[in-house]
């Protein structure tokens, strides 16, 4: 008996092994978010982006698995918001000038004409974003946002030299959104079409010019059909939120949560270097080599166009929020302070 008693002792020993080893390997399985992103993985847009995702991935010790989704792969970019906020995606990079009226508060931080200079605009945006009344903006939408991304200045390739703003008059431009209203008031005349488009309308004649950063004219070959870029830009595109499913959020344990959210700092300077440092350093170097003259307008340009962009852009959209019942003018106040501070400490600028 006692033999017996031993072998299912033995036996009842091994199956809780079996038990709490399966409960272990369970425990250790990675969480898998979905990622989803509207440029091809070697954009520099997108290299910035993963660099965020591979880092939370290594500071969460592999907890953490993002199954990427690049170049609309999962869905188109301008259904983003609405295929996270249902879930479809559990994180989404999210082009916030793309959903004005969704986010109203939050498009402040596609406002033209502000600043040249990427970082300063990344790190005010980091900051704005996690402002009560702007998380509460996304809340409702059932989004969390964790870090922040962005387009360096968009500078005008043209056809014909483009050395002051009177050459830029009744000029069509491609721009949007916002910028689009800054072209207007400067006596441009903006034109909205998809950037697969604009080689062609620019190799036709159809176009006069492309407000775009270095990276994304050489990313759709737009400076093959175009031989000049001046320093004559609209600003930089703006901070846009990579942005998490509630639900999804408030599924991941407290820790990686803090990881997550802490990422998000150092991401903002790793950003800054990969897309406007490198990417459109190295797209400055392949437009030269094309032939692509850099035109450097008189600092006094730049003024010209950054009153514009306060008298006609910026005070605009102010009221058109107070109209709403919405704190406009406190919040472009805000806005412009922050990116007013960060640029003070850039470590780009001149």
């Amino acid at each position: 008996m006692k033999p017996l008693k031993r072998v299912f002792g033995l036996l009842g020993l091994v199956c809780l092994a079996m038990i709490s080893f399966i409960g272990f390997s369970y425990a250790q399985k990675p969480i898998v978010l979905k990622f989803a992103c509207d440029t091809p993985a070697p954009a520099s847009y997108s290299v910035g982006q993963e660099w965020y995702l591979a880092e939370v991935e290594k500071r969460s010790n592999g907890r953490i698995k993002f199954e990427r989704y690049w170049a609309e792969s999962l869905m188109p970019g301008r259904e983003h918001l609405d295929a996270t906020a249902a879930g479809i995606a559990d994180i989404s990079a999210l082009i916030s000038a793309y959903w004005p009226g969704r986010v109203p508060l939050s498009n402040v931080t596609s406002m033209p004409g502000l600043s040249w200079d990427l970082w300063p605009t990344l790190k005010a945006g980091l900051e704005f974003y996690r402002l009560p009344e702007i998380e509460a903006e996304w809340t409702k939408l059932n989004l969390k946002v964790v870090t922040v991304i962005g387009t360096s200045n968009y500078r005008i390739l043209s056809r014909a030299p483009m050395n002051k703003l009177d050459e830029l008059k009744g000029k069509k431009v491609r721009s949007l959104g916002l910028q689009a209203e800054l072209l207007k008031a400067l006596g441009g005349v903006p034109v909205a079409i998809v950037a697969p488009e604009v080689f062609d309308a620019l190799d036709r004649g159809t176009l006069d010019g492309a407000a775009a950063p270095p990276s994304f004219i050489t990313a759709f070959g737009f400076h093959n059909a175009a031989k000049y870029y001046s320093n004559l830009g609209l600003g930089v595109g703006g901070a846009w939120p990579i942005a998490m499913n509630m639900n999804s959020w408030k599924k991941l344990p407290p820790d990686i949560q803090k990881i997550m959210l802490e990422t998000a700092l150092p991401h903002t300077d790793a950003f800054a270097r990969i897309y406007q440092a490198e990417g459109d350093g190295s797209a400055l170097e392949k437009m030269r080599g094309t032939g692509v003259k850099i035109i450097d307008a008189p600092k006094s340009e730049l003024d010209k166009i950054q009153a514009a962009a306060r008298s006609q852009v910026w005070e605009k959209w102010a009221t058109d929020r107070n109209k709403e019942g919405k704190p406009g003018s406190k919040v472009l106040a805000t806005w412009i302070s922050l990116v007013e501070k960060y640029t003070a400490q850039s470590p780009y600028s001149k």
